[in-house]
């Protein structure tokens, strides 16, 4: 391997631990914890869906969706995919 090549794979390794503790990290400085102090009962969801919305239930549901989003990015980056070489059979 290359100088190159090494430093390649450095800089990726830097990259994505970056990215693995960064987001969350802007996530919770930017928006909190994005669970509930209690567990909302089924009159307190259906009040907030049926209400008119002045952006608060949109907020919130585009941070779990970014919570949501970096728990699948770091599966991805943990969990080890195996991939058939060549000349080999499934």
């Amino acid at each position: 391997m290359t100088t190159r090549a090494h430093i390649s794979e450095i800089l990726t390794v830097i990259i994505a631990a970056l990215l693995v503790a960064g987001i969350p990290y802007a996530l919770w400085a930017l928006v909190g914890n994005p669970l509930p102090h209690t567990i909302p009962t089924l009159d307190t969801i259906r009040n907030a869906l049926t209400i008119p919305d002045n952006g608060t239930l949109f907020l919130r549901t585009l941070t779990v969706t970014g919570w949501l989003s970096w728990a699948l990015f770091g599966a991805s980056l943990v969990i080890p995919r195996r991939m058939p070489s060549e000349g080999t059979r499934p």
